[in-house]
C-alpha cells in the first residue's frame, strides 16, 4: 500500500513544535498544548459517522495540503511511529484505513500535521475536535 509510509513519532513532535512556534520536547508537551487552545468543538453523532465523514467535518474550511504527518492510536501501540501522508491521498489512507488496519482511523485521539500549511487538526477520543493554523506574522 504505497498511500503512506511510517516515520518516527519525534518527526511529527518535531513538526508541531515548527508549526506551534515553539519547542515541545516531548509528546505529553504536545498534547497539553493542545489541550489549552480556545477552538475545541463537541462533534455531535460522531459516534455514528465513518471515518471520511469526521475527517471532513474535522477539516472544514482549513483542508490539509502537503505532505501531512498523523498520529492515530496505532503510531504508539504498533511501535512503528507516525503515518506521512500525501494530502491528496489522505481520503484514500482514511478510507482503507479500517480494512488495512483492523481498526477506526479515528479510534483514539487523532493528530494530523502540516508544517507547509503551519496548522494541525486534532481529535480526541470523546469526540471533541480542534483545527489550529499558525497566526500569519505581521
Amino acid at each position: 500500500n504505497m498511500l503512506h509510509c511510517r516515520v518516527e513519532l519525534k518527526r511529527l513532535v518535531e513538526a508541531f513544535s515548527e508549526i506551534v512556534g515553539s519547542s515541545l520536547p516531548e509528546m505529553h508537551d504536545l498534547q497539553n498544548f493542545a489541550e489549552n487552545q480556545s477552538g475545541w468543538r463537541q462533534l455531535d453523532g460522531w459516534l455514528e459517522m465513518d471515518d471520511l465523514a469526521i475527517l471532513k467535518t474535522l477539516a472544514g474550511n482549513a483542508v490539509p495540503s502537503g505532505s501531512l504527518l498523523i498520529a492515530t492510536d496505532l503510531s504508539y501501540s504498533d511501535g512503528l511511529g507516525v503515518f506521512e501522508v500525501d494530502a491528496r491521498q489522505l481520503d484514500a489512507f482514511v478510507s482503507s484505513y479500517l480494512s488495512n488496519f483492523g481498526e477506526c482511523f479515528f479510534n483514539g485521539d487523532v493528530i494530523i500535521c502540516s508544517t507547509s500549511q503551519k496548522a494541525f487538526w486534532m481529535f480526541h477520543h470523546e469526540g471533541a475536535t480542534l483545527t489550529w493554523v499558525a497566526p500569519i506574522a505581521t
